[in-house]
């Protein structure tokens, strides 16, 4: 993150894992843009980043006409500056619009001495590995990836040294059950208090 040239991160793991923790405190006190995309229409999305955009430079609103002018200015800015830019959820972003992956590869491509930290980050498992695919407009272009899995149970007490293995036990399937109830929608609570 620190480095002086442009890097491509892929980031992806089910829900509910860390992702967007993990990406919030590696960008803290850093030249950082953060957008969480929604499932919503094209337009909203890129009315709502051109916003996040226009803060982010300071230059008050902004509205772009398209998602390469959008992307455009910050690699632009990102010639002279760090920048980190993190799409989170970022399969919504191109759900709907598949132009979204061609036009990030053009700004990779001609940007050659940018200085942006472009980080993808999904949920969606399998479309975050079809960006790592031969046949994906991104392919080549990555500097690292990164799938992000559950903590396993052995690792625990690298981070809560000092208890016993019954306390671990309890935080270990407390964390766990927090994550499969988000994923059940609450099934699993309930088939917890049975």
């Amino acid at each position: 993150m620190n480095s002086n040239k442009k890097e491509v991160f892929i980031l992806y793991g089910r829900r509910r894992i860390g992702k967007s923790f993990l990406l919030k405190e590696v960008s803290k006190n850093k030249n950082a843009l953060y957008y969480t995309a929604r499932k919503i229409s094209p337009k909203e999305q890129l009315k709502i980043f051109s916003m996040k955009v226009g803060e982010f430079l300071n230059f008050g609103k902004i509205n772009f006409e398209n998602w390469e002018d959008a992307f455009r200015i910050l690699f632009e800015f990102s010639k002279k500056e760090n920048l980190i830019l993190i799409l989170d959820e970022f399969q919504y972003m191109v759900e709907k619009n598949q132009e979204m992956l061609s036009i990030l590869q053009l700004l990779i491509d001609e940007f050659e001495t940018s200085k942006i930290k472009l980080i993808l980050c999904g949920s969606s498992i399998s479309f975050m590995e079809g960006i790592l695919s031969y046949n994906n407009p991104l392919y080549g272009r990555k500097t690292g990836n990164l799938m992000l899995n559950p903590i396993a149970f052995k690792d625990i007490s690298l981070f809560i040294p000092n208890y016993d293995y019954h306390f671990l036990m309890i935080v270990y399937s407390i964390g766990s059950s927090k994550i499969e109830e988000k994923e059940s929608n609450g099934k699993a609570k309930k088939i917890t208090q049975r």
